[in-house]
């Protein structure tokens, strides 16, 4: 739209210089004394453009009526079109918020009353705009009407065949009540899937209310439906709620809109939680594996096993292995560092008893 908007207002410039130019040939055309302001050429030339300004005027005109009527994809500011004087044709058109209407026929009835209200009774709308805001469907409900050129006349039939597919009560209300029935069963705890749940099914039985269906006494038959669709934790805290009386719809659905916030204060808690819980345990881990690598460090051979079962170590004699004992400051009663030998806590030789 913004290429079509500079190609307007190019235009309009155009036709403006044009007929400022007109008015200045004019004038010299009119002069009583032509000969002496300008020459036989240059009123050949004058005669010639007079015919080339009329054409380029005529071109300009034509192109500035289709611009003007060009449709918006996303229809702006507000802006009055009077079809009988191009000059005062406005290229967008109002910006007004529309239902989406895909050819559900769940989706026909707020977009009818809406366009209903909104456009079709609109007396500041002509027709043809009126067609352009009409062919913003999508899916289904676009295809009977996409053949029809964006016309006065076209307007009228495109809407009445519109209202002939699905202005039809007794597919609306089945479409409703297919849609409560199929709702999707929740297979775990979540927020989203809780909220879509309740508003879907309120929803729908707002729509059927507008139609005149009485279902304030369809609790006994949806209150167990919604239950099964829920998932299993919260059909367990709801089951502790209740006594052995029939819930209404209206607790039952209450009950889930605290099950959600319930869920969403829990949901957002843990994943704050969650990377500090996770650091700590990396923490710990990595202090584990360091005690225990450091415990069995081997204080002769650095291998993984102690030093009374180090091989090296025994195959020294006895006099080797006292050397090396003091040389690494360890105990000589359990071979292990951080005490002296008249300390150690550990029991004597299990050989010899000593």
């Amino acid at each position: 739209m913004p290429k079509i908007r500079d190609d307007y207002e190019e235009v309009i410039f155009e036709i403006v210089r044009l007929e400022i130019a007109d008015e200045s040939m004019s004038e010299q055309k009119q002069d009583p004394n032509p000969t002496e302001s300008i020459g036989e050429n240059e009123m050949s030339a004058l005669n010639k453009f007079d015919t080339d300004w009329l054409k380029i005027m005529s071109d300009l005109q034509r192109v500035f009526q289709r611009l003007s009527v060009a449709p918006s994809a996303n229809v702006p500011v507000a802006g009055s079109v009077q079809a009988s004087n191009p000059s005062q044709f406005n290229v967008r058109l109002p910006r007004i918020n529309l239902p989406q209407f895909s050819g559900e026929y769940t989706e026909w009835l707020p977009f009818y009353n809406a366009f209903d209200s909104l456009i079709h009774n609109n007396y500041t709308l002509d027709d043809c705009q009126k067609f352009h805001y009409l062919k913003f469907l999508g899916g289904e409900a676009a295809r009977p009407i996409e053949s029809l050129a964006i016309t006065a006349n076209n307007y009228q039939s495109a809407w009445s065949i519109l209202q002939r597919r699905y202005k039809n009560d007794r597919l609306i209300v089945y479409s409703h009540v297919n849609s409560i029935l199929n709702t999707p069963e929740l297979s775990k705890p979540s927020t989203e899937g809780l909220r879509k749940l309740v508003n879907d099914i309120s929803a729908n039985l707002e729509a059927l209310k507008a139609m005149q269906i009485q279902v304030d006494s369809w609790d006994a038959f949806l209150v167990p439906l919604i239950i099964s669709r829920i998932d299993y934790q919260s059909r367990k805290e709801l089951e502790l709620t209740l006594d052995s009386s029939v819930p209404k719809l209206k607790d039952i659905l209450e009950f889930l809109e605290k099950r959600c916030v319930t869920l969403q204060c829990i949901q957002g808690g843990s994943k704050s939680s969650k990377p500090e819980s996770t650091q700590i345990k990396k923490d710990y881990t990595k202090r584990s594996s360091h005690v225990v690598t450091t415990r069995l460090a081997c204080r002769y051979c650095d291998k993984r096993h102690f030093v009374n079962q180090c091989g090296d170590f025994l195959r020294l004699s006895i006099g080797d292995r006292i050397k090396e004992v003091k040389n690494k400051n360890l105990c000589l009663n359990c071979l292990r560092k951080n005490h002296t030998t008249n300390a150690c806590r550990a029991k004597g030789c299990s050989i010899c008893k000593s």
